[in-house]
């Protein structure tokens, strides 16, 4: 499990998203969540581009909200090569 969520990361990390730039990380991502159905229900995008979906529980607690910005400080051009070394990951 762990492999497989840093690999998504790492996934993310390489959609180019600078600040004002970050459709097609966005988009990048609703199709991930989209790809989850019908784990993740829900899945759009609003009017401001902040992607957003459901992961419904069993209803009987208090709703949980998980945010995350999307952008990045790198300007469009910057290398996202990443890096293994002797198991740590290293990018820009």
């Amino acid at each position: 499990m762990i492999n497989k969520l840093l690999n998504l990361a790492i996934q993310i990390q390489q959609v180019p998203a600078p600040t004002n730039d970050e459709t097609l990380r966005g988009k990048f991502i609703t199709e991930k969540m989209q790809a989850e159905s019908p784990f993740i229900s829900q899945v759009h995008t609003d009017s401001a581009g902040n992607v957003l979906g459901c992961l419904p529980g069993s209803g009987q607690g208090a709703p949980l909200i998980i945010s995350a910005h999307m952008d990045t400080v790198f300007p469009l051009d910057t290398e996202l090569t990443i890096r293994n070394e002797r198991g740590r990951v290293y990018g820009p």
